[in-house]
């Protein structure tokens, strides 16, 4: 079941960014144009300084290109051009920066969450699907023998549990931008784009600690992954924050992820009190008093 879903995913991801399903475009097809164009004018950033960029950088032959340089800091607008996505994984897997701005800003540039809500959409059900089973693992190894694993209508609940979860934390997210910087801004479509790429990329990872599981299936595994994620989730929130910093948000975005967390945490709180079956937690969780809530335990992670 684990790799039928991991197969899934990776086709799917790849086929709605433009990518092939088992490799990433090399430097030689990556999008850019080799002339600026009135039409591209500010279509890329450069990963330093974020200023907008005609071209990443121009081809002069089928193996030979040369960096655009940014007209603003004067450094290449993007190096990470002409390496492999596998070099810029590990860049993201150590929390660089400007590997996220790559990803964000350049890699995927035409994709709008607003013209693909409903592939975007889909890609939250098929991330839901991924943090449902981990769910169930983490309940099968909990509570050996229980007899509502056999139940369908328990998985569905799990997988409607995770949607919800993924959805509080991205509304709260975005809404507290929008109250912290007291303005939507005029690129409110492109943020909201690079929010939904911030928050579903790093969620892949759950497809690492589902092949974990082939070996080992214990409760410190799902907390490694799930905390792994959020950093990662973490980390792209504050890198699509940092092209709002025409609204002065400094620091504060730096608190921004936190608050999705509270209100993702909340729907936790909200389905202990009012849903009798429990849901499972496969990483991080907060016991509470009883008396309070139907279950004493609230998921955070």
């Amino acid at each position: 079941m684990q790799f039928c879903a991991c197969a899934i995913l990776k086709t799917r991801l790849c086929s709605t960014f433009d990518v092939p399903p088992f490799h990433f475009r090399n430097v030689s097809t990556m999008t850019a144009v080799e002339e600026p164009t009135e039409s591209s004018s500010g279509f890329y950033r450069c990963i330093r300084c974020l200023e907008p960029a005609d071209t990443l950088y121009r081809k002069h032959s089928e193996s030979t290109i040369k960096l655009s340089q940014c007209k603003a800091c004067g450094a290449n607008a993007d190096s990470y051009c002409e390496l492999e996505f596998l070099l810029v994984v590990i860049d993201i897997v150590l929390l660089r920066e400007e590997a996220y701005k790559h990803v964000l800003f350049n890699r995927l540039p035409q994709f709008n969450v607003e013209t693909s809500y409903l592939k975007s959409l889909q890609y939250i059900v098929l991330s839901s699907f991924l943090q449902a089973y981990l769910f169930f693992e983490a309940h099968r190894y909990q509570h050996p023998g229980d007899t509502v694993l056999e139940s369908t209508t328990w998985m569905l609940m799990m997988v409607v549990a995770s949607c919800l979860r993924f959805l509080a934390l991205g509304t709260g997210v975005y809404l507290s931008t929008i109250l912290l910087t007291k303005q939507v801004g005029t690129s409110s479509d492109d943020y909201r784009t690079h929010l939904y790429l911030a928050l579903l990329l790093p969620t892949t990872l759950q497809v690492v600690t589902i092949l974990i599981h082939v070996w080992e299936k214990t409760d410190t595994i799902r907390q490694l992954g799930s905390l792994l994620m959020f950093s990662y989730q973490y980390m792209a929130v504050i890198t699509a924050l940092s092209l709002r910093a025409n609204y002065k948000i400094g620091w504060i975005r730096y608190l921004i992820p936190l608050f999705g967390l509270c209100l993702q945490a909340s729907v936790g709180l909200v389905w202990a009190s009012t849903i009798t079956t429990p849901l499972p937690c496969n990483a991080w969780e907060w016991t509470i008093p009883a008396g309070i809530a139907t279950h004493n335990r609230v998921c955070i992670l």
